[in-house]
């Protein structure tokens, strides 16, 4: 099976009374966006094996995968999943391919993994520091009334450019703003803090 995170979220967040017990661990490719390491924790804790991969729509599908080592196992399920966010290696016989910049920001890991970032359109540079739309919205889902974030900037007369959240709480949580900004500002630095 495959889907964006999107779709591994709508799974995860499915009504109780329609979800079944898997007969067997399913895999599943995910890739189109970073997903975010609660997303992916909670899809191995109901039975799917993820596999996160990487591919560029302007030239080929995925050219890259996070490959899983079998070491890598005993590690807990957290864990497993900030491993299966990145993306790995090259596919065999994938040749390098020019092209003009797609704006992809991509990061390489200290034992030397392709890891999945963000687009440079969705950097918000705010008072000269750079802030990674990803890494917010990673923290806003973690919070347990969330069922979906998207971060944008914001323009600001002082700043430049704020984070801004678009937040669709989990059917019948009430976390108030205030809550969800309470909640990233204990972890995210000062400058990467939502406002609103």
């Amino acid at each position: 099976m495959g889907g964006a995170p999107t779709v591994l979220n709508m799974l995860i967040n499915a009504p109780p009374s329609i979800q079944r017990p898997l007969p067997r661990k399913i895999a599943v490719m995910t890739g189109g966006a970073p997903p975010p390491t609660q997303v992916l924790s909670k899809m191995e804790k109901l039975g799917f094996n993820i596999t996160h991969s990487y591919g560029l729509t302007e030239t080929h599908g995925p050219a890259t995968v996070c490959t899983w080592k079998p070491e890598w196992s005993s590690l807990s399920l957290d864990e497993q999943a900030k491993i299966k966010a990145r993306q790995g290696l090259h596919h065999i016989g994938m040749e390098e391919i020019d092209m003009k910049d797609p704006g992809s920001m991509k990061s390489i890991s200290p034992n030397a993994k392709t890891m999945g970032d963000d687009r440079a359109k969705d950097i918000i540079i705010s008072g000269g520091e750079n802030i990674r739309t990803i890494e917010v919205e990673s923290v806003i889902f973690s919070h347990p009334a969330v069922l979906e974030a998207a971060v944008v900037g914001r323009p600001d007369d002082y700043w430049g450019e704020t984070p801004c959240a678009f937040v669709t709480l989990k059917y019948g949580n009430n976390a108030s703003v205030d809550d969800i900004i309470k909640y990233c500002r204990v972890r995210l630095p000062h400058y990467m803090a939502l406002k609103q």
